[in-house]
């Protein structure tokens, strides 16, 4: 009975931890606040999708934003760039397809009900230590960012795709 109360301390404990280190953070002040959120990041994939969406009431012009994208193992992240005339109506979302499915894609016109963009045939979300996508506007202020992973996630223990 003991060992069991210890290890459910333990699971408590570290799941606690792991929200106040990786959960929600306060908005820094002088920050501009957008409806904007990236919801998801499919990963694993050889088309990888970040969604993106508007979940306010207003339409947001996204032109010149970037998505840009930090892996653990390496030193530098790379940048994908709104295209103009990108504007992301209410409640409407954008995918940002990257892997090797984008192969032969060009789309950089945001038109459709979900429009889909296509940055790279390289992977850019497969990694098992974790990654992180910043969301800036055209100005360079961080409009949203999403992190997974970190070695306790489910990404540690499902193999990335090839070449990956």
């Amino acid at each position: 009975m003991t060992r069991a109360f210890i290890f459910a301390a333990i699971l408590l404990l570290i799941t606690l931890g792991s929200w106040f280190l990786l959960g929600p953070k306060p908005p820094e002040p002088d920050r501009p606040q957008y409806a904007v959120r990236i919801v998801a990041i499919r990963e694993y994939s050889a088309d990888e999708q970040v969604s993106i969406a508007n979940q306010g009431t207003e339409p947001v012009d996204i032109s010149g934003w970037t998505l840009w994208a930090h892996r653990h193992d390496k030193a530098h992240g790379i940048t994908y760039r709104f295209p103009t005339n990108c504007v992301l109506k209410s409640e409407q979302m954008i995918r940002v397809h990257s892997g090797p499915e984008a192969l032969g894609h060009s789309s950089t016109k945001c038109q459709g009900k979900t429009p889909d963009l296509y940055w790279t045939i390289d992977y850019v979300w497969c990694n098992a230590n974790g990654d992180s996508a910043y969301l800036h506007d055209a100005q360079g202020n961080l409009a949203d960012r999403l992190q997974y992973g970190a070695g306790w996630h489910l990404s540690a223990v499902v193999p990335c795709a090839s070449g990956g």
